[in-house]
């Protein structure tokens, strides 16, 4: 059974760094399973563990065995009574030479002072430095020589567990195959934490398959310990080859393998190597992030030179700037050890030195590696210098840009003479090429900040002329919204002069008018900040033609005006800008007043130009709003004049037209009461002055009621019209007008109808003409139908309208003269167009009724059917 020591004495715990690498679980367990007494103790003779055979054959309490009994000035182990060896121990043997020692003879007395002898095997545990940290011990009591090591199968057994590199060992289950423990050293080797080593397979750390594993591990568990080269899987995927001792180990039952590396030299190249690599990326890691993080070179060439310093163990490290053949470069950055001269900010033709050991470099660039400047063919004036600042060896490669070399990247060592390696290149190498991406990022940046500043410069340009624009703009739309809201010129212009001289900063503008037949230019409008008012001033064109002649051609002018001192406008720059309509001319101009020696610039030009623009599209609409005014006067006076002539006409044609009628009934009467047979030609003529009186009477008829419609004289009277019993009848005054063109009707009311309000007389009308019309256009044995319904609101499902339709079949009208048949005195045209006769007014009457009774009428016509049909509101209002 194995005894823990008591660690949380302070005279008895020991190191953290010092204590066992394995778990302890693990190490006790392999010291329990020797029947040999066996005890660990750390480099200062701290026992660590120790089992019962231990405690038995020192015999010493339990609580006596954390102490320390080890006396290093003397080399003698004792105990807490100061019984003293007689021999050397292995202890300190084993401490001196770092080696294991086998079966030596020791002797120690008991209590009683009686010696006893014990063979003492001592084994080093190292770390992966070679290190001794703790050594473990077997003790055997031997009253006679010790048996050959062969015949002793504990001391085999305790050898094959701890003579090879315990800082290297890995523990795997024999059956299952899971990696039971580690050390830090091998987990590190391989590239995993320990704690994740300990959930892994040994499968999942090698190459090699199952079935190549279980063959030597039944090699393995019949000769004990196997020395083999095995293949390692590391974390990063890399497969190396590195010697292993695996040793087969039974403990309280369970197969445990030991594999442990043997060739720590091995085991410490690869993580050297691994360690070298790690710092190189971590190195480039670091450069690219910093010029990630910054723009400025000078940063990242410093933080670079830095950190190849500490990479490389250089003594000075520098960046040697050259600013061009035949031109002075100095070192812009440096890393130096404390103690050695700075070179930093030193100038080639600081010191009297020739240039060419300088300027060769730029002119063949190469690497240059001096392990010895003293034994290098270098010019004796370059060595001095070196010298001076008390360099040994140096590491020179040239920085490129393109193709031209930018500088040097130089590693100095001053303390001693250095062979500089492979390695050392390839890591100013892989430098170099950050430093050329720095170098041209830091170029683009500059060009980047040069561009941002004239982008500024441009913005700032920009900024105000899109605010002059946005000024200009908000003028002309002013200006514009004035000519959309008055046809008024004088508002137009004033508006304008206004406008420009606030914008523009004026001392004043002015806006004339031209007379061509007089030649004359009148001011009309002005907009004064200061000076005097030029307004109703006029001037003969053809007295000044300097100015004019320019203006009636269309093109601006701009003149200083050097007038006496007593004038408020002398020593006064001005600007004229023609008002031209491309139809009607030059109509004016503007003129523009403002201080001397200002030029207008293009945007104000172009400014003055729209605003005169505008100014003469106002004109030419308002003079064209007056001559339609008077163009409407003119009209609405023939129309009252016509209105006149049709009423009077009418009244003066119906009066003799009603006696004509009376007198041929009368006739017509007086005839059919004499017994004589009438003549059928003198019947005939009676009927067709009567129906001629009759067509004449209700031509003059419509004409009048249309002209008391579009009067708004014709009263409007409304009332409650049942539709259900009024329809049929109005259908029945027009039956003799079927059967006389043989044709059928169907009369369909939607029991939903209700009554309406409405004008009788209108509505009557409208339904009376319908009626006709559809009657004398459709073919003989045809149908007539009208149909009423209600037209529901889609939202709450209830009538808000009558719709009334008339369709006759047989007959269609073409889609070109839909849109002409409501129009006065249209007629479609036919072949024979007198056949239906007609006035071209009936269908124009229904429509100006309808509009009144607040509805409307739409015609479909297709496949030999019509149907007109009209829309009315429940209640009817004037409309």
């Amino acid at each position: 059974m194995v005894q823990q020591i008591d660690a949380s004495r302070p005279e008895s715990r020991p190191q953290t760094d010092s204590t066992l690498s394995l778990s302890q679980n693990l190490f006790e367990a392999l010291l329990g399973t020797y029947g040999v007494a066996t005890i660990a103790m750390s480099i200062d003779g701290q026992i660590t563990f120790a089992n019962d055979q231990a405690a038995k054959v020192l015999d010493l309490p339990q609580s006596l065995l954390p102490h320390r009994i080890n006396d290093t000035a003397e080399q003698k182990i004792t105990d807490v009574e100061a019984n003293n060896l007689k021999s050397k121990l292995p202890f300190a043997q084993v401490m001196q030479t770092g080696e294991p020692v086998i079966n030596l003879q020791q002797a120690i007395a008991d209590n009683d002072k009686q010696e006893r002898y014990f063979w003492v095997s001592g084994f080093p545990f190292k770390d992966s430095s070679g290190k001794v940290t703790h050594i473990v011990f077997s003790l055997t009591e031997r009253a006679e020589p010790p048996p050959t090591p062969a015949a002793d199968h504990e001391t085999i057994k305790f050898q094959h567990t701890f003579q090879p590199s315990l800082t290297a060992q890995l523990w795997i289950d024999a059956d299952t195959l899971a990696i039971v423990d580690a050390t830090p050293t091998v987990a590190t080797f391989y590239g995993y934490p320990v704690n994740v080593l300990r959930q892994m397979q040994w499968t999942d750390i090698t190459p090699l398959s199952s079935q190549s594993i279980q063959a030597n591990i039944q090699q393995l568990r019949v000769y004990g310990q196997q020395q083999q080269l095995w293949p390692h899987r590391l974390a990063s995927g890399e497969v190396c080859q590195i010697e292993v001792c695996l040793n087969w180990l039974e403990i309280a039952g369970r197969k445990l393998i030991c594999s442990a590396i043997t060739n720590l030299v091995s085991l410490q190249e690869h993580g050297l190597a691994l360690k070298l690599g790690v710092q190189q990326e971590q190195f480039i890691e670091n450069i690219a992030r910093a010029i990630r993080q910054s723009s400025d070179l000078k940063t990242i060439l410093q933080v670079s030179v830095n950190q190849v310093r500490q990479l490389l163990a250089a003594d000075r490290v520098i960046i040697y700037r050259h600013t061009g053949l035949g031109e002075t470069g100095s070192v812009i950055v440096e890393s130096c050890v404390a103690g050695y001269p700075t070179l930093l900010g030193w100038k080639l033709g600081n010191i009297n030195i020739e240039e060419k050991q300088f300027a060769e470099p730029f002119q063949h660039p190469k690497n240059q590696a001096i392990a010895d400047i003293t034994q290098c063919n270098l010019d004796a004036a370059y060595v001095q210098l070196l010298e001076t600042f008390e360099v040994k060896a140096q590491l020179t490669l040239p920085i490129y840009d393109g193709d031209q070399v930018w500088g040097l990247l130089i590693a100095q060592q001053c303390c001693a003479n250095r062979e500089w390696l492979q390695p050392d290149i390839l890591l100013l190498q892989q430098l170099e090429n950050q430093l050329v991406i720095a170098i041209r990022q830091a170029a683009l940046s500059q060009q980047v900040q040069q561009l941002q500043a004239d982008l500024k410069n441009e913005i700032q340009e920009r900024t105000s002329q899109v605010k002059q624009i946005l000024s200009s703009e908000a003028v002309l739309r002013h200006i514009t919204e004035k000519i959309h809201k008055s046809l008024d010129e004088k508002s137009v212009l004033q508006t304008a002069v206004q406008e420009l001289s606030l914008v523009l900063s004026l001392n004043s503008c002015h806006a004339s008018l031209y007379n061509p037949e007089l030649q004359t230019a009148t001011v009309r409008h002005e907009y004064i900040c200061s000076g005097s008012s030029l307004k109703g001033t006029t001037i003969h064109i053809n007295d000044h033609p300097d100015i004019y002649q320019p203006l009636l051609r269309g093109e601006c002018l701009q003149v200083c005006l050097r007038a006496p001192k007593h004038n408020h406008y002398s020593q006064s720059s001005i600007l004229y800008c023609p008002i031209a309509d491309d139809a009607q001319g030059i109509l004016g101009d503007l003129m523009l007043i403002t201080t001397k020696h200002h030029v207008f610039k293009q945007q104000e030009l172009q400014l003055v130009q729209q605003v005169a623009q505008q100014c003469a599209i106002a004109i030419r609409q308002s003079r064209l709003y007056q001559s339609a005014q008077a163009q409407i006067r003119e009209l609405e006076k023939l129309n009252q004049i016509r209105e006149d002539f049709l009423s009077t006409t009418s009244h003066e044609l119906r009066t003799p037209l009603s006696s004509i009628k009376t007198a041929t009934q009368l006739m017509g009467t007086l005839l059919r009461q004499s017994n004589e047979v009438l003549n059928p030609k003198l019947e005939r003529c009676l009927n067709i002055l009567q129906e001629e009186c009759d067509r004449e009477i209700n031509l003059i008829n419509d004409l009048l009621l249309l002209q008391q419609l579009n009067a708004g004289t014709h009263p409007f009277v409304v009332s409650t019209v049942n539709l259900q019993e009024w329809i049929p009848q109005t259908v029945e005054k027009i039956k003799s007008t079927f059967n006389k063109y043989q044709l059928s009707y169907q009369v369909d009311i939607s029991s939903e109808i209700r009554p309406i309000k409405t004008d009788l007389f209108m509505l009557n009308r409208v339904l009376e003409e319908l009626l006709r019309n559809a009657s004398k256009f459709t073919p003989p044995g045809e149908t007539v139908s009208v149909i009423a319904k209600c037209i529901k609101n889609t939202d709450q499902h209830t009538c808000d309208q009558i719709q009334i339709q008339v369709i006759n079949t047989g007959i269609e009208i073409s889609a070109d003269e839909i849109p002409n048949i409501f129009k006065q005195f249209y007629r479609i045209p036919s072949n024979d167009p007198w056949k239906h006769g007609g006035t071209g007014l009936g269908l124009a009457l229904v429509k100006k009724l309808v509009s009144l009774l607040g509805g409307t009428i739409q015609v479909t016509s297709g496949e030999l059917t019509t149907c007109f049909r009209v829309d009315l509101p429940l209640n009817s209002e004037l409309s």
